[in-house]
């Protein structure tokens, strides 16, 4: 464990409250160098970025060993960072280590980063339903993004899934530059996802998660095959301004619909949510062309005509969590439910 240094000197620049905390906490001191602790709403450079991104990286995995070296700098940093595969050469074995970085290239910048610490990110379909609206606002950002020509292909998928694993703040466009201190607050979240492990997948999660929802049909239980993770993170500091989210329900609509076991309704049907202290409940029902038929709060409503459905059913635990940097955040657990009903 690392212990918090208060005494910490910092330059009176500091254009965010969060940033303020940010840097007088764990992270300012382990991974935040001194030529980055003012002038924060400069563009941070290639060589910058690696400098935050090799200390990130050698607190989890330990010291990066080999060197790629180029032509036009020996920073240690580029030469680690090149060594994983992070940040790659700009042609003529040259770097260009002090050229601006864009949101767009820190996005992948990040998966990559993510891919070395064992914590890749997932791909994201733009034209799939994704059955989760904060997903569905980043792919239509990205959508814009892409018909405005405001984006470069290559970096496409790795901006969506930053974006949609809520890694990234800086809300600039794509080819904007990244400033100092979004570089650092990014190195936060990342060091917070990667140290709670909040990329989440369903074998993460408990059987008490696992089986909270059970579907009685006919005098038999169900328990759903298909279930995932749809958040795990925290919502924003007290006050607002950075949250350090990193899972998402991924799974769309036609997949739920393929993977989900039949069920066919009887009269005896019921839900049962198990341990329902200090949770939220939220039934929503999709008919076979996966157009909304039904939602309800802590309610659910058998359909009245035959089909196929798809229902689902999100259970929501309140959460609150102290930060590395010491600041509250409060934010939710939810887990999604799928069962395919059939109704004669």
């Amino acid at each position: 464990m690392i212990a918090t240094n208060t005494n910490v000197a910092f330059a009176d620049d500091v254009p965010y409250t969060w940033l303020q905390h940010t840097l007088n906490s764990r992270i300012g001191e382990k991974f935040v160098p001194k030529n980055l602790q003012y002038n924060f709403t400069k563009p941070i450079t290639r060589a910058e970025f690696c400098a935050l991104a090799v200390r990130l990286y050698e607190y989890f995995n330990g010291e990066i060993t080999g060197r790629v070296s180029f032509s036009d700098t020996d920073n240690i940093n580029v030469e680690k960072m090149a060594y994983i595969g992070v940040v790659v050469g700009k042609g003529d074995n040259e770097f260009k280590p002090d050229e601006v970085v864009t949101n767009e290239q820190a996005a992948v910048m990040i998966g990559r980063l993510l891919s070395e610490l064992g914590r890749p990110l997932p791909q994201i379909d733009l034209e799939r339903n994704s059955f989760s609206w904060h997903l569905d606002n980043v792919i239509n950002r990205v959508r814009q993004w892409k018909w405005g020509n405001n984006i470069s292909p290559w970096a496409i998928d790795s901006v969506t899934s930053v974006y949609a694993m809520s890694l990234m703040y800086s809300g600039g466009e794509p080819r904007e530059p990244l400033t100092r201190a979004w570089g650092i607050g990014l190195i936060e979240v990342l060091f917070e996802v990667i140290s709670r492990n909040k990329i989440s997948t369903i074998e993460q999660l408990t059987p008490c998660d696992k089986y909270r929802v059970i579907v009685i049909s006919n005098g038999v239980a169900h328990i759903t095959e298909t279930l995932f993770m749809h958040a795990a993170g925290y919502c924003p500091y007290v006050g607002g301004v950075m949250s350090a989210s990193g899972a998402g329900m991924l799974v769309s609509g036609e997949d739920a619909l393929s993977l989900s076991q039949e069920i066919s309704i009887y009269d005896d049907f019921q839900i049962l949510i198990y341990n329902k202290d200090s949770l939220e409940v939220a039934f929503t029902l999709y008919d076979g062309n996966l157009n909304t038929v039904f939602w309800e709060a802590d309610n659910f409503t058998k359909p009245e005509n035959s089909g196929t459905f798809l229902l689902r059913v999100d259970v929501i635990t309140r959460t609150e969590q102290i930060m590395s940097n010491g600041e509250t955040a409060r934010g939710f657990n939810a887990v999604r439910y799928f069962f395919r009903l059939r109704v004669e």
